[in-house]
Formats: structure tokens, C-alpha cells, sequence
């Protein structure tokens, strides 16, 4: 039933007004691949999870996303509540100016303190992405007063609930992403499912995209072969979401990592139909790709090497790409099958 005018004048004055065009807006996390199975990229001014186990690539991941920011104009603060994480080893993974600001929490500091902290630099509205690393290192502070004996059942999720809760509103005014990592755990038992540290509640106040990562392929040293991260994308919005992609990271001499956005560019735009037939029909098989009605080669591998030497036609490309990201996903993103933007295939593992 629509509600007569007059109703609606009367809700404004409680604070409620009718929106009938909100769209997302969204951080690019500077991987092609990543921003198309994100439907564009880490959506702003909502809470984002990073789940995975142990050394699949979490703190890595989220670094190169503050690195990409920071080199596009924005700004990044990752908090290490690990106490893993350097300033060297930023400065390895190509932030050599110091760009990411580097914080960790004074030692002994409760979890409460260091919620605290985040929400202040939130409601600050300066940043346009903070890293949270971790979630299951922060210890609240019955947990520091309380001996080892001391049951403390629902801690975590209650104290995280509240955080999420506290932080939603200044997020959603600052319009900035808080990206939260968190470490899968398995249950003694082998048939039990992988839960997350802190219960639920992290999961639940994610409402737009949770990020989970599967194993990275890890090459031998001295192989020439690239770092392979994996991210899986777990939920997008209310419904489930397989959709995947490779991001390929090639070591180089100095230490740090190159990354290659052809080959995620050029799956991509396939999948997106921005590369067509002369007829306008989607990529299957064998023939000439074309571009905007221009013809480019025959076969993906001519087209790879046509864009990898075309700077111009690789802007061009991308920019496609993105606006077709954009669109609602209800319009232009049917496909929610599992997908390989590193080879432009749809899989099914």
C-alpha cells in the first residue's frame, strides 16, 4: 500500500524521509578482478570483512589495497593489533614514501580503548579506508583482569556487536571503508563447520560484502612464477555470491611486487560483453573480438598482447569496464557462477 502524502510530510518530522534512488558508492580496491566481483569495488561507509586462514594473505591483500589507495590520492590507516607488521615490510610491498599510516596500539591497551580509538578516527572522516587487523588479537578487558579459569561465555560477540553498532552511523556519514580481517578457526572435530573469532556479530553488521580467502597458490623462490591471492566473495548484499578472482603478483628485484591488470582487464571485459562479436553477440569460441565497434584480433592471447602494448586502448578498456560495474548489478551483473577473472572462464570447482 502506497502512503498518502500527507503521511509522509508527518514522517519527516520524526526523521524518515522517502529515498527512491540510493545507490552505492565504492572504494576501488585497485584490482580489476577484485572490483568486479565486488560490483565495483569495498562499499563506502559500511563495515567490510576479510575472513581466511592463517597465511592466506589477509594482511597482504588489505596493505595493497591502502597502497593502491594512497598511489590513486586517497588516504589509508591500517591499525596492527598483531604487532606484525612494519614499516620495512610496507616499504618492501611498494610504499616507499610512507604514504600508509602505520598505527599500533600502546601494549596492555584493552580492546574497549581500542575500539574507542577506531571509532574517534571514523567519526573523524579524514580517512578514506582503515584497516583493522585483527579481530581475534583484541582481548577486552575482563579478559586481561580475569584468570585463565575465569568463564566469560558471549564476551566477544556482545563487545563486538556493541563496536559495529557504535561505529555504523559516523561510517555511514563519513563515507569512508572500514575493512576488518578476521582468522578462520576449525573445530577439533573435522566435520564441524569454520567459524570466525568474535561469533557472529562481526558477520551480521557486514550487510553489503564479506570477503573470504582461499589458499593462495605460493610459488617456490626463484621460480619467476607470481604470488596468487585468491579472494572469494561470500555475500553481497542479501543473497550468497561464489563469484571469484585471481590477482596475480609478481615479485621483481627490488623486493616489492608488480601487478598485471591485462589479464583481469581482458576477462573481465569479456565477461561484461564489453568485448563482442562483429554481431554484438557475447564472446564463446573462436573469431574476432571487437571493441566498440572496432575490430581488434582473432583469439584472447592477440588480444592480451594488443592491449598489453596499447596504453591508450587499455584506458580505454578499463573505463568501459568500470562503467559497466556501476550499473545496478540487477541490470548488468546477472552471472553470480563462480568466475576466474584471471582467465576470463567461468568455473565450477
Amino acid at each position: 500500500m502506497v502512503l498518502k502524502s500527507a503521511v509522509i510530510k508527518k514522517m519527516a518530522g520524526f526523521g524518515l524521509r522517502p529515498d527512491d534512488d540510493s545507490k552505492f558508492e565504492y572504494l576501488s580496491t585497485g584490482f580489476i578482478g577484485a572490483d568486479y566481483m565486488l560490483y565495483g569495488g569495498l562499499p563506502r561507509g559500511f563495515i567490510t570483512t576479510l575472513r581466511g586462514f592463517s597465511s592466506f594473505g589477509k594482511t597482504t591483500l588489505s596493505a595493497l589495497i591502502c597502497l593502491n589507495t594512497v598511489r590513486s590520492g586517497g588516504s589509508a590507516v591500517m591499525i596492527d593489533t598483531e604487532y606484525t607488521i612494519t614499516r620495512q615490510w610496507l616499504r618492501d610491498l611498494g610504499d616507499v614514501d610512507n604514504l600508509i599510516t602505520l598505527l599500533k596500539p600502546d601494549k596492555g591497551m584493552s580492546g574497549e580503548a581500542i575500539t574507542d580509538g577506531v571509532i574517534e578516527l571514523v567519526t573523524n572522516g579524514e580517512q578514506d579506508i582503515i584497516v583493522y587487523d585483527s579481530i581475534k588479537d583484541t582481548v577486552f578487558a575482563a579478559e586481561m583482569a580475569g584468570s585463565m579459569a575465569d568463564q566469560q561465555m558471549g564476551l566477544q560477540s556482545r563487545m563486538w556487536g556493541k563496536f559495529c553498532r557504535k561505529v555504523k552511523l559516523p561510517l555511514l556519514r563519513s563515507n569512508g571503508v572500514l575493512l576488518m580481517t578476521n582468522k578462520d578457526r576449525t573445530m577439533f572435530d573435522k566435520y564441524a563447520p569454520d567459524i570466525d573469532y568474535g561469533g557472529s556479530e562481526i558477520g551480521s553488521f557486514a550487510p553489503v560484502a564479506r570477503i573470504g580467502l582461499l589458499a593462495p597458490k605460493k610459488p617456490k623462490e626463484g621460480s619467476g612464477l607470481p604470488l596468487v591471492l585468491r579472494p572469494l566473495m561470500v555475500k553481497y548484499k542479501n543473497k550468497a555470491s561464489n563469484r571469484r578472482c585471481e590477482i596475480n603478483l609478481f615479485p621483481n628485484r627490488s623486493g616489492d611486487f608488480i601487478y598485471d591488470p591485462v589479464p583481469e582487464l581482458v576477462g573481465v571485459a569479456k565477461n561484461l560483453k564489453v568485448f563482442t562479436f562483429e554481431d554484438g553477440s557475447a564472446i564463446k569460441g573462436n573469431g574476432v573480438w571487437y571493441f566498440d565497434g572496432r575490430r581488434l584480433a582473432s583469439g584472447e592471447a592477440q588480444v592480451l598482447a594488443m592491449i598489453g602494448d596499447d596504453d591508450a586502448l587499455q584506458g580505454q578498456v578499463q573505463c568501459a569496464v568500470y562503467e559497466r560495474m556501476y550499473v545496478t548489478p540487477s541490470e548488468n551483473l546477472q552471472n553470480d557462477n563462480e568466475f576466474d577473472a584471471a582467465d576470463g572462464e567461468q568455473n565450477a570447482d
